[in-house]
């Protein structure tokens, strides 16, 4: 409950008069940050679809918008194995980071090339799945945000003067095989128990699953994996980046209750 204190403390300081019982809000409290409000309770209890429709259409220029990334950080950050509610925190807050394109200003303080910013924006994506736990909610999301993708920036820079141009570097990026190495990692340590792998893969939610299964298991094309799905490249993409960050932070829950065994 704690990560709604701050949408509550700016809808009681929203309060501009009190007519009987009820409180008179500001037309900014009651239109935005109610929503926000409401949406992030009815996700905790397990009702993923109003925080799902404010992600679509709630504006970056709203002032509840600052409160739904952060009450979506929250609520990933307190994820557990046995909270599906979490993962879903989790998967809208990376669709916004990638929508909103919200890591890009603190890669391009160090990158200028297109395409290493986004093969870094990809890597943030799966840094957030792994180390969203060590949000606190001291400081605003984006923040943080911010500061770990800086660090992956500084990672990236450091890395290219080892790292060999592969083979087929037109069809998979740098970025994508590692996502793909880290992926492979932690299946390894599943690899005993099939039922777990098939279990981790399953959980994995649509639109995800499919482009994930079949770009990393049946190792098809973007072209032709866009072609079976008939989607577009770019959101065949975008979909197995998201989708490959969401399997490893779940893939790092399976592999922790193991060794707890």
């Amino acid at each position: 409950m704690h990560g709604l204190e701050a949408v509550h403390r700016r809808l009681r300081s929203a309060r501009l008069e009190t007519i009987g019982d009820e409180p008179t809000y500001s037309p900014w409290a009651t239109a935005e940050a109610a929503q926000v409000v409401s949406a992030l309770h009815r996700l905790e209890a397990g009702d993923a679809r109003p925080a799902r429709h404010l992600v679509g259409v709630i504006e970056r220029s709203d002032g509840a918008w600052v409160d739904l990334v952060d009450g979506l950080a929250k609520q990933a950050a307190q994820q557990t194995a046995d909270r599906p509610d979490r993962q879903i925190a989790l998967e809208l807050l990376l669709e916004l980071i990638e929508t909103e394109r919200l890591s890009i200003p603190a890669i391009r303080r160090f990158l200028v090339d297109g395409n290493a910013v986004d093969e870094v924006a990809q890597d943030v994506l799966v840094a957030v799945a792994t180390s969203i736990g060590s949000f606190q909610g001291r400081s605003r999301f984006v923040t943080w945000l911010h500061s770990l993708a800086s660090n992956q920036a500084k990672l990236y820079l450091r890395s290219q003067s080892r790292r060999p141009r592969p083979a087929d570097a037109d069809e998979y990026s740098t970025s994508e095989l590692r996502d793909q190495q880290s992926v492979s990692l932690r299946l390894s340590s599943l690899v005993a128990r099939r039922e777990s792998v098939d279990d981790v893969i399953s959980v994995l939610p649509e639109p995800y699953r499919t482009p994930v299964v079949l770009r990393d298991v049946d190792q098809l094309p973007y072209a032709e994996i866009a072609d079976r799905l008939e989607i577009g490249v770019n959101t065949v993409r975008s979909r197995i980046h998201r989708g490959r960050a969401l399997l490893v932070n779940t893939l790092a829950q399976y592999v922790d209750a193991d060794q707890e065994h």
